[in-house]
């Protein structure tokens, strides 16, 4: 790569560029050209301080052997990479920074711990969805390492949000292991807020990593032993069907039910809110419950049957298999 073309010269080309147009609308625009004084002034403050933020980038970019914490540019030119691959890392909780968005530092830790595990490794990393990250990263709270949990939190946190799927339980698992009572209670009382498959999800993921932690702090120890052991889990033998006898064909119906909607809130990007997966959940049940009862009595009435062979006319003649989910394998 010709020294022209490395990060940091296309770093510094580029802000020198942006805080020449800056200065050139400030020499421009006046308080004319604004409705109010508030939104004048608004302007100008908001102008002034991009500008001292992208000088503050330069005087780094010339000399960064003076700093302690480096722009993205520095961080690409040492890992051999673009600036825009640095910023993908950083998005994805790889590479820790500070600051603001578009105007992140790292520190020379960081860089120094990512050249040490190196860009094809953190690529890898990169490519990771949250149900493997949270998979790789539960030995971390087992083993005691929580400067790599923290890591791992954050990742996962990048991936989904704070109250993910498996963010939130391991980062309560965390705070746990921390014995931080009050922020452990606060995420204890959003999981028991939430709706039930989605309650079901994230205490299942917290007791999974609990179980193989070890507590100093007695509290923290209680709290555990009661995720695991009492109060806060689901009793499965409690279930009832409301307004029905819960028969076995409403048991495989609700089992069913509940599988298709744990794979869309696995693969679909944004939440169900509460009521369309009630609406959703409504939907499917009685869908799967009448697809049951008439296979089941095909052959003893009328409706069953010609229900199911009204569908079968519906069917694509060509379809993809289904593939096995949840980790089960064939025999």
């Amino acid at each position: 790569m010709s020294p022209g073309n490395r990060p940091i010269s296309q770093r510094v080309r580029t802000v020198t560029l942006q805080i020449a147009r800056l200065r050139e609308k400030l020499s421009s625009k006046t308080r004319n050209n604004f409705t109010s004084d508030f939104q004048y002034r608004s302007w100008l403050d908001k102008t002034n301080e991009l500008i001292t933020e992208l000088e503050d980038e330069l005087s780094v970019l010339t000399d960064p052997g003076e700093y302690d914490r480096l722009p993205p540019a520095v961080a690409a030119e040492e890992l051999g990479t673009t600036v825009n691959k640095v910023r993908q890392l950083i998005k994805g909780g790889e590479i820790l920074a500070s600051g603001k968005v578009a105007h992140e530092y790292v520190s020379r830790e960081e860089l120094a711990a990512a050249c040490e595990t190196g860009l094809k490794e953190l690529l890898r990393r990169l490519g990771q969805d949250s149900a493997e990250v949270f998979e790789e990263s539960i030995a971390h709270l087992h083993q005691g390492q929580l400067r790599l949990a923290e890591r791992a939190c954050q990742r996962l946190i990048a991936r989904e949000t704070l109250v993910g799927t498996f963010a939130l339980p391991y980062e309560t698992a965390l705070l746990l292991a921390r014995a931080e009572m009050d922020e452990v209670d606060a995420r204890l009382r959003f999981i028991r807020r939430a709706e039930g498959t989605e309650r079901a999800r994230f205490i299942r993921n917290l007791q999974r990593i609990l179980a193989g932690m070890s507590f100093p702090d007695e509290a923290a120890m209680a709290v555990a032993e009661r995720l695991l052991h009492g109060g806060e889990s689901l009793n499965a033998d409690d279930r009832k069907v409301v307004r029905s006898k819960a028969d076995d064909l409403q048991e495989l119906a609700m089992f069913i039910t509940t599988v298709v909607l744990e794979e869309i809130g696995q693969r679909w990007k944004r939440p169900l809110r509460t009521a369309h997966r009630e609406e959703l959940c409504e939907i499917i049940q009685d869908a799967v419950y009448s697809s049951l009862h008439a296979q089941e009595s095909y052959d003893r009435l009328a409706s069953p049957k010609e229900f199911v062979d009204a569908v079968r006319t519906l069917m694509p003649r060509y379809f993809k298999p289904a593939r096995l989910i949840g980790g089960l394998v064939r025999d």
